[in-house]
């Protein structure tokens, strides 16, 4: 199963970038005849993996199922569980299926190496930008869209929607920053030392953090880019206030120079091709004229934090959102809102206030674990992908509905899965 999450995260974005419940079933065909040519034990050894993922497929699985035999919603809001569409409910069970499979799978003993699902992740995410940037340019429209709403103007890859292109990116991004952090520089001695710095095996990932950046930038998503900066934020402020203790404990202090000139030459690339391509004044002026007064999505949070009897105890089901905001959503609101662009108020509606504070639990357990680290330091690179990554997507999921694309979640899953595992120990020479 070497291969195997090199293809599904190529191929994820092309699957599930629809996001439509066939391409779930066909991945997760996918990964389980893989795990079939060479099955392994998914149960963790470790009571702490046990209790996470006890707690996500409860959360996962569980809790639909309550709402399923609660049946059809007779009226929303309903103090008991139900679902005001049993069929997105039950379709939505092979997607969590899936990737509580893949979470597991992660933490396996069949799981590769930490630099090869980095790199997986790496280049899963340069070819969707090549791929977004190339049908872009020529002005192509992406696969599997002729009938499909997408953004004009901007590059979206397999996603119908730049915002979720971006995000894709952003976390690949992380997961490439990570990469080049733990890869051993090829340095020697001398004055030749000096250019292979700049020239070393490390060199063609960093050109692809140029690519995706380029992409991203390309999208012109507000939420995306400022994802990304406030995630290297996040992730930097992380290794200085934490990780630089635990390696100055193990002897192997963390080299902070070289962590800051990278993420320092990601944020210079974002900021230059922001300039050439978009123009700096032009995002200023975006972001100036953006207000609650100007953004359609704040008046669902406004109308939906007036009526807080939606949110129920366990919620209305996968899908819910339309049929709970239809009948509150003001009379001179033009659009119908499928999704409630921000995760969180989506969250209580179709799982209830329980449903959420489940959610949050399992997230805290996943934190715990994924960032108590060792004496050692080693995993240090992992750790700030991860939190770069989490708190990008938390702040990103309050303005769009991120955590409702599948091949988001493959991709967070693996930063998750190699922050959380034990016995991340890297080969010599590396950090």
């Amino acid at each position: 199963m070497g291969r195997l999450p090199l293809i599904a995260l190529v191929v994820s974005p092309f699957l599930l970038g629809l996001n439509r419940p066939l391409a779930w079933v066909a991945l997760g065909l996918l990964l389980l005849l893989g795990w079939l040519r060479r099955p392994v034990a998914l149960w963790p050894a470790t009571p702490g993996l046990r209790l996470l993922l006890a707690l996500a497929a409860g959360f996962a699985l569980l809790l639909p199922l309550l709402q399923l035999a609660g049946g059809t919603c007779s009226a929303v809001p309903s103090p008991w569980p139900c679902t005001t569409d049993p069929e997105r409910t039950w379709l939505a069970l092979p997607l969590w299926g899936l990737l509580l499979f893949w979470f597991a799978w992660l933490l396996s003993p069949a799981r590769p190496s930490t630099d090869d699902l980095l790199k997986a992740v790496a280049i899963s995410g340069s070819v969707q930008a090549a791929y977004g940037l190339a049908l872009h340019f020529t002005g192509s429209t992406p696969l599997f869209m002729a009938h499909v709403f997408h953004n004009e103007g901007v590059p979206i890859g397999g996603f119908t929607n730049r915002n979720h292109f971006a995000a894709f990116l952003y976390l690949c991004i992380f997961a490439t920053v990570a990469l080049v952090l733990r890869l051993p520089a090829d340095t020697g001695q001398g004055r030749a030392a000096r250019w292979r710095l700049l020239l070393d095996q490390r060199l063609l990932w960093r050109l692809l953090i140029v690519l995706m950046v380029l992409a991203l930038i390309a999208t012109r998503s507000r939420a995306g880019n400022a994802g990304l900066l406030i995630g290297l934020a996040a992730g930097f402020a992380w290794l200085w206030l934490v990780e630089r203790r635990r390696s100055a404990r193990g002897g192997r202090p963390l080299r902070l120079g070289f962590v800051g000139l990278v993420i320092g030459s990601v944020v210079l690339v974002d900021s230059v091709l922001i300039g050439s391509f978009v123009g700096l004044e032009k995002v200023q002026q975006r972001l100036a004229e953006t207000s609650l007064q100007t953004e359609v999505r704040v008046d669902v949070n406004a109308v939906l934090a007036n009526h807080a009897q939606l949110f129920t105890p366990l919620g209305h089901g996968s899908g819910s959102f339309l049929a709970a905001f239809e009948p509150v959503k003001p009379a001179d609101a033009p659009l119908l809102f499928i999704q409630a662009h921000n995760d969180y108020l989506q969250v209580l509606v179709e799982r209830g206030w329980l449903g959420a504070l489940w959610f949050a639990l399992v997230l805290a357990v996943l934190c715990a674990l994924a960032l108590r680290g060792g004496r050692s330091g080693r995993g240090a690179e992992v750790r700030f992908a991860f939190v770069a990554a989490t708190v990008a997507l938390l702040v990103h999921a309050g303005v769009e509905y991120v955590t409702q694309i599948p091949a988001i979640w493959l991709a967070w899953l693996v930063l998750a899965a190699l922050a959380v595992r034990p016995g991340v120990t890297p080969p010599t020479g590396r950090r």
